[in-house]
């Protein structure tokens, strides 16, 4: 009996410390199917979930898809979070589309490190974050209270306030 208790926790403690060796990167992105690439090796096809070993190191990872510019992303090991947007695009055809696409990018981003503080908006007066990102789209302050309330994470409420913008 002892030697079956002492096996059990030698087991239970190997899967804590495998789980602290590791965390879960969510990857999402504007099109289906991109090709996930963490540190030259190949994890997963969009939307997905991967492990990546907890490491001092940054994370280097590219995004692949036929037809679009690859995506860049050093995630330096102090970064919290464990959810990634990726936004691939077309190369740009002029200088205007150019300055729309990283305008698009700007309040994807915004939304995207500022959700929580956004979802806290909601129930103040102040309205900090709403207010700037109403500011910065164009849409009204109500209208993105609603969607912020309504939202059921932030890539969906970034993919929702991006989609609205580029119909202003």
């Amino acid at each position: 009996m002892k030697k079956w208790l002492i096996i059990s926790v030698m087991l239970l403690s190997s899967c804590t410390v495998s789980s602290d060796r590791e965390k879960s990167i969510r990857f999402d992105s504007n099109e289906k199917d991109v090709k996930i690439y963490i540190n030259g090796e190949k994890h997963c096809v969009t939307p997905c979930i991967t492990q990546v070993p907890r490491s001092r190191n940054s994370l280097i990872v590219v995004a692949k898809k036929d037809g679009f510019d690859d995506y860049h992303l050093t995630v330096p090991s102090s970064v919290k979070s464990s959810v990634f947007y990726i936004t691939m695009e077309h190369p740009p055809k002029n200088i205007f589309e150019k300055q729309n696409l990283e305008r698009q990018r700007r309040i994807r981003a915004f939304v995207l490190e500022n959700y929580s503080q956004m979802k806290m908006d909601t129930f103040t007066e102040s309205k900090e974050y709403l207010f700037a990102l109403s500011h910065m789209t164009g849409i009204p302050l109500a209208k993105l209270e609603q969607m912020t309330e309504d939202a059921k994470d932030e890539a969906a409420l970034a993919n929702d306030i991006v989609d609205l913008y580029k119909k202003k």
